[in-house]
């Protein structure tokens, strides 16, 4: 009788390079989908354009401006008047989007970064910004409920 050979294969062959490559495609394109569904996730539930600020007994007029936070936005409410402004509280001309502060003593709005200085009605006074504040469209219902349109900036008038 002859002498025959059998050889036992292992029960799992260690991987090579061509089965490596797939899983690791495998791995980024699962990755990929799952980054694709959770953009489709945000976008499809933007956040609402129109927020509530208030009621107009809120505001008072001839108060001081009323810094307020709505939407991840800093604003600042002026009544004038009967007259409802919503101004955006960054300065319109750095890239650094700085802050603008109310100083009480001088009665206009003041811009600590770039030294720009504005009216209460948003009105350009001095300094290196192109324009008056920027504002956002106000609505008033009839129960005196204050809602403002972050999606529809308007820029402020220009400079002289």
């Amino acid at each position: 009788m002859a002498n025959s050979s059998v050889t036992v294969l292992p029960d799992k062959l260690p991987m090579n390079r061509r089965e490596a490559a797939l899983w690791v495609f495998l791995a980024g394109a699962l990755m990929a989908l799952l980054g694709l569904i959770v953009m489709v996730a945000i976008f499809a539930n933007p956040q609402p354009p129109v927020v509530e600020l208030g009621l107009l007994a809120d505001f008072q007029a001839g108060a001081p401006p009323t810094p307020v936070v709505a939407g991840n936005r800093q604003l600042f409410v002026v009544n004038l008047d009967g007259e409802l402004i919503v101004f955006d509280a960054h300065d319109t001309h750095s890239k650094i989007h700085c802050l603008i502060k109310w100083v009480p003593s001088n009665g206009r709005f003041e811009d600590p970064c770039g030294g720009s200085k504005f009216e209460i009605d948003g009105t350009w006074i001095e300094g290196p910004a192109p324009r008056g504040l920027d504002r956002y469209p106000v609505a008033i219902d009839s129960a005196g409920a204050v809602t403002v349109n972050l999606w529809n900036l308007i820029e402020g008038d220009p400079r002289p």
